[in-house]
Formats: structure tokens, sequence, C-alpha cells
């Protein structure tokens, strides 16, 4: 049986995952995804590829996300 303060303890850590987990709108890209573009690279080249250019990928998808999450407040603010 749960007690109250255990009780408290687990939703409190499901808030606090809510707001400091994984995060939202999470991108993943797969190695298909650039054999799409790459159709002649075979998957562990675009694994290869990817594994080498994570880095990158991430700064420049930071920055894009910084900008569409502006964007997107930016519109609200004009709803209001």
């Amino acid at each position: 049986m749960v007690s109250t303060s255990n009780a408290w303890l687990i939703l409190k850590g499901k808030m606090m995952s809510k707001l400091y987990g994984d995060g939202y709108a999470v991108v993943t890209w797969r190695a298909e995804d650039v054999q799409a573009i790459k159709k002649d690279w075979s998957l562990p080249r675009c694994e290869e590829w990817l594994e080498d250019n994570e880095d990158n990928m991430k700064d420049r998808l930071t920055e894009l996300g910084w900008e569409v999450l502006d964007a997107l407040l930016m519109m609200e603010d004009d709803d209001e």
C-alpha cells in the first residue's frame, strides 16, 4: 500500500519528469532518412555519416528550434 507521503513523491516525480524530462518535439534521425537522400549509400555508411555529423546536426537543429519557438510565441502574443 502506498502511504500519503509516498503518493506525493510518486506524483511529484511524474510532474518533475514532465517538466524536466526528455522534452518536447524531439527529433530523431535514422540511417534510412539519410539513405532517402543518398540512395547509393549503404545503411552502415548512412549510420557512420550520422555518427560523424551528430554534433553539427544537434547544433543546427537547436538554432532552428529557437527560431520556431520564437516565431510561435510571437504568434501567440498577437492572438492576445
